[in-house]
């Protein structure tokens, strides 16, 4: 049986395909609690609280969401050569480790009020998801 013709019942429940869509889908799923959402959605607000909280920002919010907008878009395109390159498996480990630490990094930034390192660990976020 190809992909073609493999029926949404053999997908979810069939012997051979059954694993792998369920791993996909808590993997995916689990993936989504990352954050990245919160950040595309809130990136603006979160640029807004960082100008007034300290004048010595150097990006206004517009520009801020741009550069947030261009290293989720270059690494989005760079994802498929890494893919062909290392592999997914350590892309997966390597990338959950990454984004853990550089939200931890971003959090412990904001708790100091150091907010350029707190806009930087969120574009290494950014990358690593």
């Amino acid at each position: 049986m190809d992909a073609q013709s493999t029926s949404l019942k053999n997908a979810l429940c069939g012997p051979k395909y059954r694993r792998a869509t369920w791993v996909c889908f808590f993997i995916q799923f689990f993936h989504q609690f990352s954050g990245i959402q919160a950040i595309n959605i809130y990136a603006n607000r979160m640029l807004v609280q960082m100008t007034e909280q300290a004048g010595s920002f150097p990006l206004t919010p517009l520009q801020g969401t741009y550069v947030l907008g261009a290293v989720n878009g270059v690494t989005s395109v760079l994802a498929v050569a890494c893919i062909s390159f290392f592999g997914r498996k350590p892309i997966l480990y390597v990338g959950q480790f990454a984004m853990g630490f550089f939200m931890m990094l971003c959090g412990v930034s904001v708790m100091y009020e150091e907010n350029m390192m707190s806009f930087i660990a969120i574009n290494f976020f950014i990358a690593s998801f």
